[in-house]
């Protein structure tokens, strides 16, 4: 099963405001967003720290070819 998770860039207001507007709609009864894996950055300089090429490289390896344990992803990019 893929998962896909988005990366954003958001800081606490923003999430803040993101939060009150779910709970709202659902104080209405409204039919609310499905569950939606998201990992916040709370700007681009720290995305890029935390994201490094390399890291990416790795992301992209498991997008690409699915599930695998470090070892066999760590052949295939050739890493110790």
């Amino acid at each position: 099963m893929k998962k896909n998770i988005r990366i954003e860039i958001k800081d606490e207001r923003e999430s803040a405001r993101d939060f009150i507007k779910a709970w709202q709609r659902a104080e209405k009864g409204m039919t609310l967003e499905g569950p939606v894996e998201r990992i916040y950055f709370e700007d681009l300089g720290t995305l890029l720290r935390v994201l490094t090429p390399r890291r990416l490289e790795a992301l992209k390896t498991v997008h690409d070819r699915g599930p695998m344990s470090v070892r066999p992803l760590a052949k295939t990019l050739g890493r110790d």
